[in-house]
């Protein structure tokens, strides 16, 4: 008999590989959506069902970090004890960096008129739709998965819930197994949940190390591409890299469209050395001379505190 139940956990490596193979693939937009959902399903320790059900005044931009929150999920389906997920940028790790993946969706996803879920179609389509590339990408790569441990046939899309889980338990000095049980939606029991409740910080250290950002290493505490607006706002002329900007997306959205621009920006060189293919370099913000040049001063990032910017890490501050 099998010596466990269902689905093996995704180790870390596993995950960067599958991560680095969607993002860097002879890109369409099959495999943009494919990486930006399984980074999703990793970074937020959600159900498949839950990301593809995401929409986009679910999400919103809070100091450091990137807000989702679930409008309901299998242990919470009235969402009344619905709880923000902070996400943060991976800036070192470009494949696995959610804010950038999210950039490179929407700066990618063509002329819509309007934007309300995140992942077009029903959340079931979706959810079909990663697991029928997952399992195409998992036969096509079996001995490179092999090589780090991997079967194929033990791989689902529930193998990234499990395997972040396992990762962030791991970590040295890391969150608390209460964090990550409300951070996935688990129930702590009729007893603890209505004495346990979470803290300020728990999320947000389990946000940072699902990112990859290493606990050991100063980095864990590094800033998001983000505009200096130091010396004035500055103005962005949406209206040549996203058609129908001002009426598409939700106002509380808005400002997380400058988050992921400036992610795109601060990894221009990246992205045109390492993904020749990718759609978003047929877009108007690469193909024109002057819209990055113009800006490519104006962002900035930086470790904790950036002076110049007054952006500051949260986790410093709680």
């Amino acid at each position: 008999m099998d010596m466990q139940e269902g689905k093996s956990a995704l180790s870390f490596k596993a995950y960067c590989f599958l991560a680095t193979a969607s993002l860097t693939s002879s890109a369409c937009q099959l495999t943009v959506f494919a990486h930006l959902f399984l980074v999703l399903c990793w970074c937020l320790i959600a159900r498949c069902t839950s990301v593809a059900s995401i929409h986009y005044n679910h999400i919103e931009w809070s100091g450091d970090a990137m807000v989702v929150t679930f409008a309901k999920h299998k242990g919470d389906e009235t969402g009344e004890q619905g709880k923000p997920k902070h996400v943060y940028a991976n800036p070192a790790s470009p494949a696995v960096c959610p804010v950038l993946a999210l950039a490179l969706y929407e700066l990618s996803a063509g002329p819509r008129n309007k934007a309300e879920w995140l992942f077009q179609g029903e959340a079931r389509s979706t959810e079909s739709r990663f697991s029928k590339w997952l399992q195409k990408v998992c036969a096509d790569m079996a001995d490179s998965l092999a090589t780090l441990g991997v079967a194929i046939l033990e791989v689902g899309t529930h193998s990234f819930r499990k395997g972040v889980a396992s990762f962030l338990t791991s970590c040295p000095g890391g969150a608390t197994a209460i964090a990550i049980y409300l951070r996935a939606g688990w129930s702590l029991g009729p007893v603890q949940s209505r004495y346990i409740l979470e803290g300020e910080g728990g999320d947000q250290l389990c946000g940072r190390a699902a990112s990859g950002l290493s606990l050991l290493d100063q980095s864990f505490g590094c800033l998001p591409p983000h505009f200096d607006d130091s010396e004035g706002l500055v103005h962005i002329r949406w209206h040549e890299i996203v058609p129908n900007f001002d009426t598409l997306y939700p106002n509380s959205f808005k400002p997380v469209m400058r988050m992921l621009l400036a992610s795109v920006i601060y990894h221009e060189k990246y992205i045109r050395e390492s993904l020749p293919s990718h759609p978003v370099l047929q877009t108007p913000l690469f193909t024109s001379a002057t819209f990055i040049p113009s800006l490519r001063d104006k962002v900035a990032a930086g470790t904790f505190t950036n002076t110049r910017t007054g952006t500051r890490d949260k986790i410093v501050q709680v």
